[in-house]
Formats: C-alpha cells, sequence, structure tokens
C-alpha cells in the first residue's frame, strides 16, 4: 500500500495569497480593444449580481446580459456618447496573457506566513484557467513566498476555460482535488481509478469564497457519491484506507479580519454508510 503522508495545504489565489488591479471594461462594440472605462471592484461586483437591474440600461455583448447603472452609464457618456446599444463588457484583462502578467499585484502574505518554515507541502488551488498564460505572476509569487521561507508543491487550475463569474463547478472541481489528496487515488468520470495521488493524513484548504468552502465541508456526500461508482477491487482498497488511517479536511474561510483571519472548521472522512459494501 502507498505511504500516506503527513499534512498538505492548498491555497486560492484571489483574495488570499494576492489581489490584483484587473479591471473589467466598459468598451464601444465597434471598437472592443480599448475601454471606454474601467469598473472598480465594486461596480463589477454590483453588475455581476445584478445590482442594478432596476436601473433598466441593459448590456448584452457575447451571448450574455447585464445591467449597468445610470451613474455608470453617466461615466460613459462623459467619455463617448453612445447609446447602450453600442456598450459591452470585456475581462480581457483576467485571461489574455499580456495584461495578466503586467498587473499591479497585492501579495497578502498574512494568510499564509503561519506556515512558514514547516514540514509541509503548499499548494496553489485556484478556480483561474490558462495557467500558462500566467507564468511571470505566478513567478513572481514563488519568489515572494521563497522569501518568507515557503516553497509551492503544486499549482491547480481547476477552470478549462474562462469564467464571467464563480460557478458550482468551480467549487466540486477544487473538492476532487482534496478529495484525491485525501484519498491517493485520482478521480475521472466520476469515479476514482487506479491512478496514483499524492496521500495525505491532514488536507488544510483556505478560500475566501463560502461556496467552495462550503463544497468542501460536505466532502463526505462527495466521497460517497463517487465510491457509488469505483469499481469492486477498488472500492475494497480505499475502505481498507479510511478504516485504518485518520484522514482529515480543515476548511479555512479567509475573512479579511486582520484578529480573526480565518473562520475554520474539521471533518474526519469515515467509510461511506448509505450503501453496503459491495
Amino acid at each position: 500500500m502507498k505511504q500516506i503522508q503527513s499534512t498538505i495545504n492548498f491555497f486560492d489565489l484571489d483574495g488570499v495569497l494576492w489581489e490584483t488591479n484587473s479591471k473589467i471594461w466598459i468598451i464601444d462594440k465597434e471598437n472592443p480593444v480599448k475601454p471606454i472605462i474601467r469598473l472598480d471592484k465594486s461596480e463589477s461586483t454590483n453588475i455581476l449580481m445584478g445590482i442594478y437591474f432596476k436601473d433598466d440600461l441593459k448590456i448584452e455583448y457575447n451571448g450574455e446580459e447585464y445591467f449597468i447603472s445610470q451613474d455608470i452609464m453617466n461615466k460613459i457618456q462623459r467619455k463617448k456618447k453612445l447609446s447602450i446599444e453600442r456598450l459591452g463588457l470585456s475581462w480581457i484583462e483576467f485571461y489574455d496573457s499580456k495584461y495578466i502578467n503586467n498587473t499591479k499585484i497585492k501579495y497578502l502574505l498574512n494568510n499564509i506566513k503561519h506556515l512558514r518554515n514547516e514540514n509541509n507541502y503548499i499548494c496553489i488551488l485556484t478556480g483561474r484557467a490558462y495557467q500558462d498564460r500566467h507564468a511571470k505572476i505566478l513567478n513572481s509569487l514563488r519568489l515572494s513566498l521563497l522569501d518568507i521561507g515557503i516553497d509551492i508543491y503544486k499549482i491547480y487550475f481547476v477552470s478549462k476555460r474562462f469564467h464571467f463569474k464563480h460557478t458550482e463547478e468551480i467549487s466540486l472541481n477544487k473538492s476532487h482535488i482534496l478529495l484525491e489528496h485525501m484519498i491517493g487515488l485520482k478521480i475521472e468520470d466520476g469515479k476514482f481509478v487506479p491512478k496514483k495521488q499524492d496521500w495525505y493524513s491532514e488536507v488544510h484548504f483556505y478560500d475566501d469564497n463560502k461556496m467552495n468552502i462550503d463544497y468542501a465541508n460536505d466532502i463526505q456526500v462527495l466521497f460517497d457519491r463517487i465510491m457509488k461508482k469505483t469499481d469492486d477491487e477498488l472500492f475494497t482498497t480505499i475502505i481498507d484506507r479510511v478504516e485504518n488511517n485518520p484522514i482529515k479536511l480543515v476548511t479555512h474561510l479567509v475573512t479579511g479580519n486582520s484578529v480573526n483571519r480565518f473562520s475554520s472548521s474539521e471533518l474526519y472522512l469515515t467509510e461511506p454508510v448509505r450503501f453496503p459494501i459491495k
């Protein structure tokens, strides 16, 4: 049997290890390569949450619909006199390597420095896509962490394409990575497969998105569901691992509060109870 290791820590990027100045653009559909205005974080959040629906200023672009506020419309009009039909939203700063690797970064090292010089593993687990486009910015983060005695062991980008906003698919994919390292086997097509993964007795997960934390806290339900689809021989091996090795997940919701930085909870993985052993 593969030897179980001690502790591994997974950290999200945005809002956990760094903040960037990447912003959403309001563009002219007939000249989309330059922004009319760049939205601040609160404006972007309100647009994505549909807060400005009452203003009845709808932007339709690339098959998506969004509502902007009258204040935003006024800012646009001061720059360029355009009708609402000419406007679009662009996320180019979030997926084009030219903008990604030249963004200004603020590192949030207080969220990780408690692990410096500790004998455990540090990994990146982000909902971003296109890891290759982040080479420069990731190397900068790696060097900043090395300065405080922390090395990055693995990096996981769980999205295959850019998402305009957070999705349940991202949360599920993150939980799959956590569960793989709790069991020591890969997950493919909704079941465990005989492909080895690093195996740890204690997995920590740091994220500022509550949906990601909630999914991770329900990892026992996910484990039960995946085990139902897992082939008989591998099923028995996994049951033996869980019975004979205490396997713990500790989740840390990053709060942004410097006094109470994390809201943490822990659970131990147990043998599936919703169906008999095959």
